[in-house]
C-alpha cells in the first residue's frame, strides 16, 4: 500500500481494517515511533466539506479528554488539507453488528457485563460534557486482546462537547444519528442531552439479547414514528426468557419515551442494573474503573489545594478520597485558608463554609437518596455531592469538576 505523508512524517499503511460513507480505517505505522496505530482517514469528497475538520476535531478531542479503559486513546490530530485523519490506539477487536450477524444474539450473562462496560464510558464522557449522540453495535468493538467481553466504545465524530462552542455538523433537516437507535428527542430535533444516549445504549442492549433493534422496518419512517409512539415488544416476544425481571424494567425504564421518565445518570442506570442482579441472587458485573486519571500528573507542591473535614467516614472512603485527591495531581492541605476546595461529610458544616466563602467549591459527601439533604445542598449553594457509598472513578472525576471552577 501506498504510504501516507503528513506534517509529522510518513506513516507506512499495513492493511485496511474497515471502510465506510465518511472514509477508511488502516491499520499504519507511526511515524518515528514505529507503533502500530489505527488511522483513520476520511474521504476525500468527505474532507472537502466544511464540517469536516470540526467534526474530526471533535472525536479527537472527545477521546483525549475520556482517557478511559473501555474507549480508545487518541494519538495524533492530523490537518493537512485536503488530508484530514486521526492515529488512535490500534485494537485487537470485532465489532458488535458483525458478532450478530455471525451469533444471532450474545447470552445473558455477557450482555450485563457489556452494560456495565459501557455505563461506565457513559459515566465518564457525560462528566466531561461529551454526549455521544450515535451508540450503536457497530460502535462497541470486543477487544480480543482482553478477559471476554471487554468492549471499546468507539466514532465520537457525532458527539456534542457541551461548554464549547460547535457549529451545525449536520445538513438542515437532517437529525444526526442512525434511525433504529435514536432517541424521541431526537428524532423531534430538541437536541441530546446524557439521557438520550440513555435511551440509545437500551437499544443497543435491547439488539445484543433479541439481535434486533427495538423497531426494525425497511422504512426509515417507519422507525423513527414508532420510537416516538409505540414500547417495543417485550423480550419474551423476542424469544429471550432468561433475563430477569428487575433487569428488564431496568431496561425498559431507560426506554422511556419522556426523558424525565428515564435515568438521570449512567450512574444511576448502572447502579440499578447491578441492584436487578442483586435481587436474583447473582453476582453485578465486574468492571474495570470508569475514571482512569492521567499518568503524567503528580501532585506537586504547586498542584491544586483540598482540604478535608472527613468526620464520621470510614476509614477505607477517607483513603479513597485521599487517593482520588493524588490521583487527579491535586494535594492535601491542612488548613481551609490554603484550600481552594473543601470535601466534608456534614451538611450543615457544607452551608457554613458556603456562607464564609462563596467562590470556593464545597463538596459534602452524603447518601443522595435523602431528598432534605439534596434540596438543603441545592438551596445552599453546595458544589456538588459526593454520593455514598462512594466509588473511586466519580469521586475523581467531581473533585476534577471542582479544580475546574476554581481555575476559571
Amino acid at each position: 500500500m501506498e504510504p501516507l505523508s503528513t506534517p509529522s512524517g510518513t506513516y507506512q499503511l499495513v492493511r485496511r481494517l474497515a471502510a465506510g460513507a465518511m472514509g477508511t480505517v488502516h491499520e499504519a505505522i507511526q511515524p518515528g515511533i514505529g507503533r502500530h496505530v489505527a488511522l483513520k482517514v476520511l474521504l476525500p469528497h468527505v474532507a472537502a466539506q466544511p464540517d469536516a475538520l470540526e467534526r474530526l476535531r471533535r472525536e479527537a478531542r472527545a477521546l483525549a479528554q475520556l482517557n478511559h479503559p473501555h474507549t480508545v486513546a487518541v494519538y495524533e490530530l492530523i490537518v493537512d488539507p485536503p488530508l484530514f485523519a486521526i492515529a488512535m490506539e490500534l485494537v485487537d477487536g470485532e465489532p458488535a453488528d458483525r458478532r450478530l450477524a455471525t451469533e444471532g444474539k450474545l447470552p445473558f450473562a455477557e450482555v450485563a457485563a457489556i452494560a456495565s462496560q459501557l455505563l461506565s464510558v457513559l459515566e465518564a464522557a457525560h462528566a466531561q460534557g461529551i454526549v455521544h449522540r450515535d451508540l450503536k453495535p457497530a460502535n462497541l468493538m470486543f477487544d480480543r486482546s482482553k478477559p471476554a467481553p471487554f468492549i471499546r466504545v468507539v466514532d465520537f465524530g457525532l458527539a456534542v462537547l457541551h461548554g464549547t462552542a460547535t457549529p451545525r455538523l449536520t445538513a438542515e433537516n437532517q437529525t444526526p444519528g442512525t434511525a433504529e437507535y435514536m432517541s424521541p428527542e431526537q428524532i423531534r430535533g430538541e437536541g441530546a442531552d446524557a439521557r438520550s444516549d440513555l435511551y440509545s445504549a437500551a437499544c443497543v442492549l435491547y439488539e445484543l439479547l433479541t439481535g434486533s433493534a427495538p423497531f426494525e422496518s425497511m422504512n426509515m419512517v417507519n422507525v423513527l414514528t414508532a420510537h416516538l409512539y409505540r414500547e417495543p415488544p417485550a423480550l419474551e416476544e423476542r424469544g429471550v426468557l432468561d433475563v430477569p425481571k428487575a433487569w428488564q424494567a431496568v431496561l425498559r425504564r431507560a426506554l422511556a419515551k419522556p426523558p424525565d421518565a428515564r435515568f438521570s445518570s449512567a450512574l444511576e442506570m448502572r447502579r440499578a442494573f447491578d441492584h436487578a442482579l442483586q435481587t436474583e441472587g447473582r453476582e453485578p458485573a465486574a468492571r474495570v474503573s470508569a475514571f482512569s486519571p492521567p499518568a503524567f500528573v503528580v501532585a506537586e507542591p504547586g498542584s491544586p489545594p483540598v482540604a478535608l473535614e472527613l468526620e464520621g467516614l470510614a476509614a477505607s472512603d477517607v483513603e479513597l478520597v485521599k487517593t482520588a485527591i493524588a490521583g487527579v495531581g491535586a494535594r492535601e492541605v491542612p488548613t481551609l485558608s490554603e484550600a481552594g476546595v473543601v470535601i466534608v461529610t456534614s451538611l450543615e458544616r457544607a452551608v457554613a463554609l458556603v456562607k464564609q466563602a462563596p467562590g470556593r467549591p464545597v463538596l459534602l459527601c452524603a447518601k443522595t437518596d435523602a431528598l432534605a439533604t439534596l434540596t438543603k445542598s441545592i438551596e445552599a449553594g453546595v458544589f456538588d455531592l459526593l454520593p455514598l457509598p462512594l466509588d473511586w472513578g466519580e469521586v475523581g472525576r467531581r473533585i476534577v469538576r471542582a479544580l475546574n471552577e476554581v481555575s476559571r
